[in-house]
């Protein structure tokens, strides 16, 4: 006897056949026969005529770090049909932290993660996983260790690269991640701290990434007029490294760049059949989301988010900031300039710094 009987549905079952109508059977929590015409008694039928019957999504670049502490469920995306959330992205993520650190690591991914990251921050990976795994979870998750964490939790939000301890200890920690089950190491390279990190800063981190067998998962240092040579940084830390690089939401910003993105699909489809140990993911709207922090020149957001409202109150350094405006930035895409100010929408903000 069948456990689940499911009917007439559209079956659409992710292997990139075209949708069919039929029939799944499913005993012991698998799927046992699919097909038209089942027939056989089951303690449950289901009726899914005019529905699509599919396996669960997965959520391969979300921000649902801190989520299940709240809600268990993740009703949002359970009741989309989301079945697995990957989290951990852009540099962004909850650990490792310790009591020192806490309220630079909660200013810098307040705006991503929200204000759970003030009350949960955790030592390690370790800990964050096993605190996860006490949860009564109706999705599952895999999590990068955020290299945007790391690099606070070992040198704050300095512009002056960590020592060489400082260095060895970030990759301690990814060694401890890795072994306690993360997907691999995420990289905010638009974003303060990331941004100041370089090729050589990213390379022993992404050989142990590689070490473990894991990705380096990478929200690109630029997004519009130098995005070639910020995918190019990826792909030689892939060659020299061998490890797996993602690259997050795929896109070229700016109005002077609509319909330049397919030749750059195209030129990485082409390495991926290749061999390229490469993949990539784009979200199917036209807008994007973000921290108000990366309007701001990098230069300007070193010391974190405190420091850098406090060198604004100098109305000479505000004179200066909004001449930057004006112009495209050597170091950083600058979005003001990109897309005008009427393309940016500002959609929630804090009195905390």
């Amino acid at each position: 006897m069948h456990d689940l009987l499911i009917t007439n549905g559209l079956i659409v079952d992710g292997g990139g056949r075209p949708a069919r109508p039929g029939d799944i059977a499913i005993r012991d929590g698998l799927i046992v026969e699919m097909g038209p015409g089942l027939s056989g008694p089951a303690r449950q039928t289901l009726n899914a005529q005019g529905r699509a019957v599919t396996p669960g999504f997965i959520d391969v670049h979300s921000h649902d770090d801190l989520v299940f502490f709240d809600d268990p469920e993740n009703r949002p995306k359970l009741l989309q049909g989301v079945t697995t959330v990957v989290a951990g992205n852009c540099g962004f993520g909850p650990c490792p932290c310790d009591e020192a650190h806490r309220e630079a690591l909660a200013a810098y991914a307040r705006p991503v993660l929200g204000d759970g990251v003030a009350r949960h921050v955790f030592p390690d990976f370790a800990a964050y996983a096993g605190a996860l795994a006490k949860l009564p979870k109706a999705l599952n998750i895999a999590a990068f260790l955020a290299h945007g964490a790391l690099y606070i939790h070992e040198n704050g939000f300095s512009d002056v690269k960590p020592d060489t301890r400082g260095a060895e200890n970030m990759r301690a920690h990814l060694r401890r991640a890795m072994e306690a089950g993360a997907a691999g190491l995420s990289l905010g390279l638009m974003y303060a701290p990331g941004c100041y990190c370089g090729p050589a800063d990213l390379q022993p981190l992404a050989e142990v990434a590689a070490e473990y067998g894991g990705l380096v998962n990478a929200h690109l240092r630029s997004e519009s007029e130098d995005l070639v040579p910020a995918i190019e940084e990826l792909l030689a830390l892939q060659k020299a490294t061998g490890v797996s690089v993602h690259l997050s939401h795929l896109k070229k910003v700016g109005r002077g760049f609509r319909g330049d993105i397919g030749r750059i699909v195209a030129r990485l489809e082409a390495g991926i059949r290749d061999g390229l140990d490469l993949s990539f993911d784009m979200y199917p709207y036209p807008i994007g989301s973000t921290t108000m922090s990366v309007l701001l020149p990098p230069p300007l957001l070193a010391g974190g988010i405190a420091e850098c409202l406090e060198r604004l109150r100098d109305p000479a350094v505000r004179a200066r900031v909004k001449l930057d405006f004006e112009r495209p930035w050597a170091e950083a895409d600058n979005l003001a300039w990109l897309c005008g100010w009427d393309g940016i929408l500002i959609a929630s903000a804090s009195g905390r710094p």
